[in-house]
């Protein structure tokens, strides 16, 4: 008897230990192109305790671990009191519990007094591209169109397109980017150049608005070779 409720004790065990594993939540951050002045720390709060993160500026951060469950993540400039209230009008972004992995997105918004940021949240876990391939993600109101290699894309505003990796094996590749500033409109140039394809990494292409005619484009690639939930495959 002892024996069988050893292995019982064994096998509980175990199963709490792959639950705890699999509900590890990771984000990065990134800052998409910081304005003069902007900050480059803040505090990021995760409902129940805030912690000093870096705005990297065209690239990630470091991997961030946070608690399950649904979350309401707000940034502030100084840590939040024990008591849990954010000030009124704090940048805020709702991740579901259903998402484990993703990309914090940081935008510029001269408007909000507080803290002259916007978040979003990229869920990175079922939009994850496969190495060589890139999640484009269309911040404009624009449908973009590109052609990469030997593939071409097509992003509708405000979508998110996995595209498919434009060499078979790491290499320069030529790219081409259009886009239509409205329904019916001729597709007008944005850029065409050569770009290196890291075939190991998984890529995040964003589409931005500039301030100026044309839309911006950045890629950043994802290897997450420090991610300490063990997701790198």
């Amino acid at each position: 008897m002892k024996s069988l409720f050893f292995v019982a004790l064994a096998f509980s065990c175990l199963s709490c230990f792959s639950k705890g594993k699999e509900n590890v939540r990771t984000c990065r951050i990134i800052f998409l192109e910081r304005p003069e002045g902007a900050p480059e720390e803040v505090h990021l709060f995760d409902g129940t305790s805030s912690r000093k993160v870096s705005l990297p500026s065209m690239n990630f951060s470091e991997v961030i671990t946070l608690p399950s469950g649904d979350l309401e993540l707000g940034m502030t400039k100084d840590p939040v009191p024990k008591s849990g209230d954010l000030p009124p009008d704090a940048p805020t972004v709702k991740v579901p519990a259903e998402i484990n992995d993703f990309f914090l997105i940081v935008v510029s918004d001269p408007e909000n007094e507080i803290l002259p940021l916007r978040m979003l949240s990229v869920d990175a876990g079922v939009e994850r591209p496969e190495p060589g391939q890139t999640l484009w993600i269309n911040l404009t109101k624009y449908t973009i169109v590109g052609n990469l290699g030997r593939t071409s894309l097509l992003v509708a505003p405000g979508e998110r397109v996995i595209g498919k990796a434009p060499l078979p094996e790491s290499g320069y590749y030529k790219v081409h980017f259009t886009y239509q500033r409205a329904e019916g409109d001729e597709f007008l140039p944005i850029m065409r150049k050569s770009w290196w394809l890291d075939a190991s990494s998984r890529n995040l292409g964003f589409i931005t608005d500039s301030g100026g005619r044309l839309p911006r484009i950045f890629t950043f690639r994802d290897q997450r070779a420090a991610d300490p939930a063990g997701q790198d495959e």
